[in-house]
C-alpha cells in the first residue's frame, strides 16, 4: 500500500509562522481580558476569530490518501475499486480573477457506481518554491494518477 502525505509538502515557514502569530495573538487578548475584566462580548468576538481561523488552517492539512490494488484510502475510509470509480486530475487547478484569489488545488473525485454521486476531495497546494516543494508535489500527484488508472484498469 502506497500512502501519499500531502501535508509535508503543505507546512512550511509561512503556515507555521501564521499559526503561531495567532495563537500568540489569543492568549495574550486572553490574559489581557481576564487584567482588564472585560466583558462577555469580547469573548464572543474572540471565539468567533479563533474558530474562523480554525477552518481556515483545516485546509491547509488534508487526510492522508493511501492506494492499493483493491481499494483507494482517504482519512482510514476505504473505497473500493468495485464499488466506486476515482480519478485524480495532476492538473493544478488555479482562479485568476481580478476580484477573488483562490489557493490553487488537486482534484480527487470519488464517483459512487451505484448512485452516481460525487465527492470530490481538494488537495489545496499551499507549497512553496522552496527546494522544489511545489514540483514534488506535482510528481506525486501524477503518481496518483497512475497508480489509480492501473489499479482500476
Amino acid at each position: 500500500m502506497k500512502k501519499y502525505r500531502f501535508l509535508k509538502f503543505n507546512i512550511n515557514v509561512g503556515s507555521v509562522t501564521l499559526l503561531v502569530m495567532f495563537s500568540s495573538f489569543f492568549i495574550l487578548s486572553v490574559i489581557l481580558s481576564i487584567l482588564l475584566s472585560m466583558t462577555w462580548e469580547f469573548y464572543a468576538i474572540l471565539s468567533a476569530l479563533v474558530i474562523v481561523c480554525f477552518f481556515n488552517f483545516k485546509k491547509f492539512f488534508p487526510g492522508e490518501v493511501a492506494v492499493n490494488e483493491e481499494a483507494f484510502f482517504y482519512r482510514s475510509k476505504a473505497y473500493p475499486y468495485s464499488k466506486y470509480i476515482i480519478e485524480c486530475d495532476a492538473k493544478l487547478i488555479r482562479f485568476r480573477s481580478p476580484s477573488a484569489r483562490a489557493m490553487p488545488y488537486y482534484r480527487i473525485v470519488i464517483i459512487n457506481k451505484d448512485t452516481r454521486a460525487e465527492k470530490l476531495i481538494k488537495v489545496h497546494n499551499a507549497a512553496r518554491r522552496y527546494k522544489g516543494a511545489n514540483k514534488q508535489m506535482q510528481v506525486e500527484m501524477e503518481e496518483l494518477r497512475d497508480q489509480l488508472k492501473q489499479y482500476q484498469s
